[in-house]
């Protein structure tokens, strides 16, 4: 798993000297916040209302040591101010291409298209092989699929048709949440949410959208300015309104609009393939357990396989790759699952890597203190060797 953060400004809007150092403090302490979601990379850039240039920047450290003593990272919050139409930022968990290679670390920039993404692309691989001679892969991680294609499809601007032809009819394969923006579009932000989590926040007082992966990051960060803002001269009213995300769609944010009303567009619906897990039965042929939408897209041929404990489950035969597709409906009543994103209790959790079942100790390690959906465990030798590729050398 990893982190999204990031802030949307409502344009016209009167901010004093002490409201924007009280949007950098929450800024900076969201992003630490979201740290729990992944400390191996972090990285923002912040949009500019001109379009002149934005700032960009990422390293392989977390969000906590960035926050501390890295001078590029504070030159760019400590700049935030009237001209800055939105911010982006991420904390990476690393699952594949090392961080110390920084074309792997989020966002992205690619073409025309700045963005992150929190969750995994089954197909990455496959993809760059099939789109060979449409562009050129820069790094190793799974994400930069997700990025190569928006900017493939969306050149002059964002749409959603454009990310249809991106997301959806390439068979795009994996667990999904993107913030993204366009470079000649600067004013807008674009959000993806499909398996993986998203909340938005309004702050009244400050005229700012605040979205995150998590709200309680969010309330962490305020809770932390109630007691810090005395130090830098804020005592002014914090008023925080939740807006729902809803699963499965693309949301537009506009900094150019007047209120929040305006800037929040009407939720357009995407359904992308996901690919939580993956079994291998003796035929040879996969299985893959995901947590999303089915797209309709796709051209499948019926199916049935036995999987290892003698269950048997139907699915549709993927034409791309040979595997089997189990979608939500079907899958998470059979593994004790919540497709609806609420906490697991005492149910069967299963690897987000190898796709075997969790030990109890395995499910309340250290390691899986940040997990809230069956998305987000892993099990002890997974952990431990992504610990050692990241360690490596």
């Amino acid at each position: 798993m990893c982190g999204i953060n990031g802030m949307v400004f409502l344009n016209n809007f009167e901010r004093s000297e002490e409201m924007w150092t009280a949007i950098r403090y929450v800024f900076d302490e969201a992003l630490v916040e979201t740290e729990a979601r992944g400390k191996h990379a972090t990285g923002l850039t912040v949009q500019r209302r001109d379009g002149a240039f934005y700032d960009f920047y990422k390293s392989d450290i977390s969000a906590t040591a960035m926050a501390t003593y890295d001078d590029e990272y504070n030159r760019i919050v400590g700049s935030i101010g009237p001209w800055t139409s939105s911010i982006i930022s991420h904390t990476r968990w690393y699952t594949k291409g090392k961080p110390e290679n920084n074309l792997n670390n989020h966002p992205f920039d690619i073409g025309k298209i700045v963005g992150v993404h929190n969750g995994t692309v089954a197909n990455d691989d496959e993809l760059f092989k099939k789109y060979t001679d449409k562009f050129t892969r820069v790094g190793e991680v799974d994400s930069e699929i997700v990025y190569q294609l928006i900017n493939h499809h969306n050149q002059e601007e964002v749409t959603h048709d454009g990310l249809k032809l991106a997301l959806e009819k390439t068979f795009l394969r994996g667990m999904f949440a993107l913030a993204f923006a366009h470079k000649d579009q600067p004013s807008l932000v674009h959000i993806v949410k499909q398996e993986r989590p998203m909340d938005f926040v309004l702050w009244e007082e400050a005229g700012v959208l605040l979205f995150n992966s998590d709200k309680e990051y969010i309330h962490n960060a305020f809770d932390k300015l109630k007691r810090a803002g005395k130090r830098f001269g804020f005592n002014g009213e914090v008023t925080l309104k939740l807006v729902e995300v809803k699963k499965d769609t693309y949301t537009v944010l506009d900094s150019n609009a007047n209120t929040f009303e305006e800037m929040v567009k009407p939720a357009k619906e995407l359904f992308l393939i996901s690919s939580a897990v993956k079994t291998t039965y003796g035929n040879g042929s996969g299985t893959t357990y995901p947590t999303g939408g089915k797209n309709a897209n796709t051209n499948y041929t019926s199916v049935s396989a036995t999987d290892s404990i003698g269950r048997v489950i139907e699915g549709e035969l993927d034409p791309i790759t040979g595997e089997i597709i189990i979608f939500a409906s079907t899958v998470m009543s059979e593994v004790g699952g919540n497709d609806d994103g609420s906490e697991l209790g005492d149910e069967s959790v299963w690897c987000i890597e190898c796709g075997g079942e969790l030990q109890e100790h395995e499910k309340h390690s250290s390691y899986n203190e940040g997990a809230v959906t069956h998305n987000d465990y892993y099990c002890e030798d997974c952990h431990s060797k992504a610990l050692s590729s990241v360690f490596a050398g």
